[in-house]
């Protein structure tokens, strides 16, 4: 069975990206770019190729308990990028987001 923790990880990236894509729409309805024709298009090549290749990794590690180190890895930073995509579509709606010392410089 699939530990918890890889489970959770597993969970936890697939809500960062359906946050980062709800944020998308909104940026775009903000600055009027929003085009319902060409949602399918970025979900089949910026959502899709994600978390399939999480759930890949996330079979793989069951059935092959090496995997489990490529999973994490791939969890780490996929989670570290949705998590400042998130932050740069908060920045273009409200503004400023994070505190300072965690800006990028």
């Amino acid at each position: 069975m699939v530990e918890k923790q890889i489970l959770m990880a597993f969970i936890a990236v697939l809500v960062l990206i359906g946050i980062d894509v709800l944020l998308g729409i909104f940026v775009g309805l903000k600055t009027g770019k929003f085009d319902v024709r060409v949602l399918p298009q970025f979900l089949q090549t910026a959502v899709v190729p994600y978390a399939g290749g999480l759930v890949v990794l996330l079979a793989g590690s069951y059935f092959v308990p090496e995997v489990k180190a490529a999973f994490a890895a791939t969890i780490a930073a996929l989670t570290l990028k949705y998590i400042a995509d998130v932050n740069d579509k908060l920045k273009l709606l409200f503004g400023k987001v994070l505190p300072e010392p965690l800006q990028p410089k």
